[in-house]
């Protein structure tokens, strides 16, 4: 009987372990998707601001570091 009691006790905690594991997992997923998803979009920006303009593209990226930092 005791043996049994805590067989169950392990399965619930291997259970509750389980998604523990698992909804970390997906929460680490999505941060870094979105991550990826902002750096993409803040490049797009940057490209789209500076076009071939090399010049001005060194000057906005000092800029926009200047003020991030």
């Amino acid at each position: 009987m005791a043996n049994e009691i805590v067989s169950s006790e392990n399965e619930v905690y291997n259970s509750i372990r389980s998604v523990l594991a698992t909804a970390r997992q997906k929460a680490y997923s999505a941060i870094n998707f979105a991550m990826v998803e902002a750096y993409w979009e803040i490049g797009r920006q940057i490209e789209q601001a500076v076009g071939d303009r090399a010049e001005y593209g060194k000057g906005l990226l000092q800029y926009i570091s200047i003020r991030l930092t």
